[in-house]
């Protein structure tokens, strides 16, 4: 059954309840969401056969054809901010396979032979940069011959000035930089001038580089022995020198064993969380871990490490201070451990013996109401709360099994307590289910089936208040308010989410039966 529900956007906030009911008589609406993503496409480097010159970057051996300008396929010219050219500079050339190449310029231009194998170019002169150049529409035979790159953009001195906590300078310190955001000329200058991933060294407290883009950068500061430092750091286009000051704390090492039945486990995930910042909202980084190993975003990738073939870990450059111990296990129950011994600086600290607990296991049989096997539905479990309060772990953020071609799938690793199911499938209704495995400690399982309905739909229509006008490309969120975790919805994004389309219409398929709160924002409106 469908309905349509128009939604006027107006000043002040409205949720609108809807109530729905499946009509197997009247099919759901296929909703065809388009989705972009930028494929980057490789090629085989190859040699130009185009007469000139050859060109070669000394850095890779990557060779490039200067030619005449009468022949060139393309003609770069390189302008300063007057529009007078540029007497030398340096031409950074990006190939179909994301490589960059440094190549000498001078006189103010540089002939291209072939622009074919080159994704792109940005020049530096004078410490002053231009923008990333695309040659997609120079490649076109029908586009100019001729591309100006205008060095607009001064460059950047960092200088990160270290000192260890007793007030030394760090001997021999060094870090890595990683730009943020979407400057191609700054990820590409770091792979150059850099490499992958972009280091740079330093002696006597001091690393310095030169001719940064424009751009934000984090970086992250190492000294052995050490605690790494990460800091977050902006360049504008004004150019100058950024001074940065680190003190390195010292390090203390820590290390542990990881059994299971008393035996030592190889291949265990091991994570340190310092006490204290275990949690975000009401803790729910941590509930994700607890039911299903995902690793909360406040442990740092160098607290990550994994248990050897004698069960052992270590972690060689730890703050000092109290940790939680977080270990995770296919087939075996996640667990977070408070360490009993404190970590302090310059020591090695036993952490302990750690023994895993094998969780049991369940297989499902997922079939339609005629008793046909359904392959390819998404299946996500989740520690039942009956206070949604308690339960912020949206589903979405939630590891994923799918069952095959037989409709079968085995889900591992689960707790013996009461347990929430989600089943979805693009051509049936969400079916949602609570079970009570209390009391379940044998690892094999039971087979469980379930079968799945078709379900019904929503559309609506998206209006401007004033004029009564279509609204095209509003956000549109569905929340089911069945759904223990619907009450703080609004907090993050819907259980559906769409666009209303060009004539402001929208619809959501496959829905079960049920009570449903919609959403509807737009830059230019008020949230409905």
């Amino acid at each position: 059954m469908r309905s349509l529900l128009p939604l006027i956007l107006i000043g002040g906030i409205l949720a609108a309840v809807f109530f729905v009911y499946p009509d197997p008589a009247d099919p759901a609406e296929e909703n065809v969401a388009a989705a972009q993503e930028d494929v980057v496409s490789a090629s085989q480097e190859e040699d130009v056969e185009a007469a000139g010159s050859i060109e070669r970057s000394p850095s890779d051996g990557w060779t490039l054809q200067r030619s005449s300008e009468a022949d060139a396929a393309l003609i770069l010219k390189v302008v300063d901010a007057n529009q007078e050219p540029v007497s030398t500079f340096d031409l950074f050339v990006v190939d179909l396979d994301k490589q960059v190449h440094k190549i000498s310029g001078e006189q103010g231009s540089f002939p291209f032979a072939d622009i074919q194998s080159i994704d792109g170019v940005f020049v530096l002169g004078d410490h002053t940069w231009s923008e990333y150049l695309s040659l997609d529409a120079a490649a076109d035979p029908d586009s100019a011959k001729t591309l100006t790159a205008n060095l607009l953009y001064a460059s950047s001195t960092l200088e990160v000035s270290l000192r260890t906590d007793d007030g030394a300078p760090a001997a021999q310190p060094w870090l890595e930089i990683t730009a943020l955001g979407k400057s191609d000329v700054a990820k590409a200058y770091l792979r150059s001038q850099l490499g992958t991933p972009a280091k740079a060294t330093g002696s006597n407290g001091m690393i310095r580089i030169e001719d940064v883009p424009p751009a934000e950068f984090s970086f992250t500061t190492y000294l052995e022995d050490y605690v790494p430092v990460t800091e977050t750091i902006e360049f504008s286009t004004a150019g100058g020198v950024k001074a940065i000051e680190v003190t390195m704390k010292a390090a203390g090492q820590a290390s542990g064993r990881v059994v299971a039945e008393r035996q030592p486990f190889a291949g265990a995930t091991v994570a340190l969380l310092p006490v204290g910042q275990d949690a975000d909202l009401f803790g729910r980084s941590l509930d994700a871990f607890r039911s299903h190993g995902v690793m909360p975003d406040s442990v740092l990738k160098t607290q990550i490490t994994t248990s050897d073939a004698d069960g052992n870990f270590s972690f060689p450059s730890n703050l000092p201070g109290k940790y939680e111990v977080l270990i995770f296990a296919e087939n075996f129950l996640p667990a977070i451990h408070t360490a009993k011994e404190e970590i302090f600086p310059r020591q090695n600290t036993n952490l302990g013996e750690f023994a895993l607990t094998e969780g049991f296991s369940l297989g499902l049989f997922v079939q339609n109401e005629e008793g046909e096997p359904l392959e390819n539905v998404e299946v996500r479990w989740n520690r039942y709360a009956s206070n949604s309060i308690l339960s912020l772990t949206r589903e979405a953020s939630l590891p994923t099994v799918t069952t095959d071609e037989e409709g079968r799938v085995t889900l591992t690793g689960l707790p013996a307590e009461h347990l929430s199911l989600t089943l979805q499938h693009e051509d049936y209704a969400r079916h949602q289910e609570d079970y009570d495995f209390s009391g379940r400690a044998e690892a094999a399982g039971d087979l469980l089936e379930v079968t799945l309905i078709p379900g019904a739909s929503i559309a609506g229509l998206i209006m401007d208040g004033t004029s009564g006008s279509p609204i095209q490309a509003a956000e549109i969120e569905l929340f089911d308010s069945t759904d223990a975790e619907s009450l703080i919805g609004f907090f993050g994004s819907g259980d559906w989410e769409t666009e209303s389309r060009e004539d402001g219409t929208f619809h959501f398929s496959n829905l079960a039966a049920g009570e449903y709160t919609i959403t509807a924002k737009h830059d230019e409106f008020s949230e409905t």
